[in-house]
């Protein structure tokens, strides 16, 4: 459920389902879901995708809401974008009828648009989400591939004779080419697999995916603290040697995982859980019965 750019016409969205690329008007949207006896004034519904027919809906994020825990990574400018779209189809009048004031009266709908701000520190180059930079284009196509790692990160070497590698070839392509020794090859060995693993989110702070299978690309080490700092070295860490080195994975993290596609592909749409959310460090909720 992933847009990319926003217009003063049009949306860009791209389809987690199969990675095609569609312009959407915003005159075809509207804010308001029927659901049940209700019409939920968070969610707009989008077309259904000319390719794969899939619908998707963009979810506004409620006023409580705490900040996000990762500044800058794609989630949080996702977020963004989808409140700046929200707040300016209300402002249009493109709501759904239940929604829509009786009387010339004001509406009740909760926005929260992109302040100028906002849009000057996230979006100087307009309001559109930059897909990382990689040695190849086809892997910059590649729907395992549309994440946002931090801005120094080097793209790696893409190995001959591989059409399309997944960002987890990538990084053990890196992992073998920093193994100079044989002493470091079983160290890497000895170190527990955290990124790359398949786990099953258990929370509920993410609808819909509650019992969903996601995959871990990094550890947002203290993401849950209130003095959390997402400038800090250690704070993304996508590095299993790193992260042992660092102490592992405690109740205080959150995980930048993403839900893996029923083909085994993973959506280019990044959560970041709480890490006590995700099975293998469910554990960690009760940290006395290890």
């Amino acid at each position: 459920m992933a847009i990319h750019e926003v217009t003063a016409e049009d949306v860009l969205q791209r389809c987690a389902r199969c990675g095609s690329g569609n312009r959407l008007s915003l005159d075809s949207l509207e804010v308001g879901v029927a659901r049940r006896e209700d019409v939920d004034d968070g969610l707009v519904q989008l077309p259904p995708c000319p390719a794969c027919r899939s619908t998707e809906f963009l979810i506004r994020a409620a006023e409580s809401e705490p900040a996000h825990p990762a500044p800058g990574s794609f989630g949080h400018l996702h977020r963004l974008l989808v409140g700046h779209v929200h707040a300016e189809l209300v402002q249009r009048g493109r709501l759904h009828t239940v929604l829509k004031p009786k009387g010339g009266g004001a509406g009740k709908v909760v926005v929260r648009p992109l302040s100028q701000e906002a849009r000057e520190r996230w979006f100087p180059q307009g309001l559109r989400i930059a897909v990382p930079p990689t040695s190849s284009p086809a892997l910059r196509e590649s729907p395992v591939n549309r994440h946002t790692l931090p801005a120094n990160t080097p793209a790696p070497a893409m190995p001959r004779g591989v059409q399309n590698p997944s960002l987890l070839d990538l990084i053990c392509l890196e992992d073998r080419a920093c193994m100079s020794s044989r002493a470091t090859q079983l160290r890497a060995r000895e170190t527990p697999m955290v990124i790359g693993t398949d786990t099953i989110y258990l929370g509920n702070e993410i609808p819909g995916l509650r019992g969903q299978k996601v995959r871990i690309f990094a550890v947002l080490r203290g993401g849950l603290r209130p003095d959390a700092n997402p400038d800090a070295d250690d704070y993304y860490v996508n590095d299993d040697e790193k992260l042992a080195r660092l102490g592992g994975v405690t109740a205080e993290d959150c995980i930048d995982a993403a839900p893996i596609h029923p083909g085994g592909t993973t959506s280019f749409v990044h959560v970041d859980p709480r890490a006590v959310d995700l099975e293998c460090f469910a554990h960690l909720r009760n940290p006395s019965a290890q």
